[in-house]
């Protein structure tokens, strides 16, 4: 409860309050240097806050030394013992707190059975994959029973395929077990995939939290909008004098849903931004364009670059007035087969557009 901590002159966390529910898989998601790792550090009690309490079950952690808090830390890069096998890697920190051997090495065992490594309990960490080398460090955190893990980029050693069923697996883990996990990432995808809700940070503040579809869908924040996801921002005054509130910015214009409008609060003269999710427009031909309903905008460009993603496409269109939107359609869509040069209609629903208050710096 307002946390801050300082390195000198710079603010590294800035007086964040979070609630993380009991059994909860949680994200602090950020760029570098947004203060994300810090909080955790503070958690694990690595680091000390200026301010602020950091409370367990209405207990404050400050001043309680790692060992002794129920908390474990599953570190980026693993630190796994190279001259011991898997099995006394795991059985490390029971064997510490004077846990019996038969004991600790059966816990190690049921560890090593969570993260799906009974097999290879005699093996040296040389002689693992990547995979196979974050599963162990997993199962050492886990070993210990703490009431919450600490997961620092535990993903961002790994190959993108390896990372991809690892998300998964730690999501199945998680639920497993029961115990609280707290992910730091930078990775959206990352973060949208594992997380049951997430907290965006900037400069050491915490600007949103919620559920993944929520921080996708409504973010509050031009910031959260360009960071989590591919978008597209279109940014100007409100205009609400003829009824029809939209967005204008020098001789353009664009339509936006009184509705968000309304919600937020946001009155003519009010700057403001619509966020467009690259899935949320479309192209559309000359012709068909006639046979689009009322109040869809709709803007004339070229494109500049498309790219191939598998299942979808991504298209780069560049604007008349400068500005490129990227459109994202699955790879057999009509109209994907376009190319660069080929001039196209790109059209959106206001209602297809997040309005945020202000513009993004």
């Amino acid at each position: 409860m307002g946390v801050t901590k300082q390195f000198g002159s710079v603010t590294a966390v800035d007086d964040v309050t979070l609630s993380i529910g009991e059994g909860e898989f949680f994200g602090l998601l950020g760029p570098s240097g947004c203060g994300k790792t810090t909080l955790l550090r503070m958690l694990a009690g690595f680091e000390s806050p200026d301010s602020g309490k950091l409370l367990l079950d209405g207990s404050d952690l400050v001043g309680i030394k790692p060992y002794r808090r129920p908390v474990n830390m599953m570190f980026q890069s693993y630190a796994l013992f190279p001259h011991m096998n898997v099995e006394r890697n795991v059985a490390y920190g029971l064997r510490m707190e004077g846990v019996p051997r038969r004991e600790a090495l059966t816990r190690a065992h049921e560890a090593l059975a969570l993260v799906q490594l009974e097999g290879l309990a005699e093996r040296r960490p040389t002689q693992l994959s990547g995979g196979q080398k974050q599963r162990v460090a997993l199962a050492r955190a886990l070993v210990k029973r703490p009431r919450v893990l600490l997961l620092d980029e535990p993903l961002s050693a790994l190959d993108r395929q390896i990372r991809g069923e690892m998300q998964i697996e730690l999501k199945r883990i998680q639920h497993t077990v029961g115990v609280t996990f707290i992910v730091v990432t930078h990775d959206q995808e990352e973060a949208l995939t594992m997380a049951d809700r997430i907290a965006v940070m900037e400069r050491g503040k915490v600007v949103q939290i919620g559920a993944p579809e929520t921080l996708y869908e409504s973010p509050e924040t031009p910031f959260v909008a360009r960071f989590l996801g591919d978008s597209n921002l279109f940014t100007g005054t409100l205009d609400t004098q003829d009824g029809s509130p939209s967005l204008v910015d020098g001789e353009t214009r664009w339509l936006v849903d009184a509705e968000s409008a309304n919600r937020l609060g946001l009155v003519g003269g009010a700057e403001a931004t619509a966020v467009v999710r690259p899935e949320r427009m479309s192209i559309v031909t000359a012709s068909a364009a006639a046979d689009l309903p009322a109040g869809v905008n709709v803007v004339s460009g070229v494109i500049a670059e498309t790219v191939y993603l598998g299942a979808a496409r991504k298209i780069v269109v560049d604007l008349r007035d400068r500005q490129s939107v990227h459109v994202r359609l699955e790879s057999r869509a009509p109209h994907s087969a376009l190319g660069p040069g080929d001039a196209v209609l790109v059209a959106w629903a206001p209602g297809d557009a997040s309005l945020v208050a202000g513009r993004p710096e």
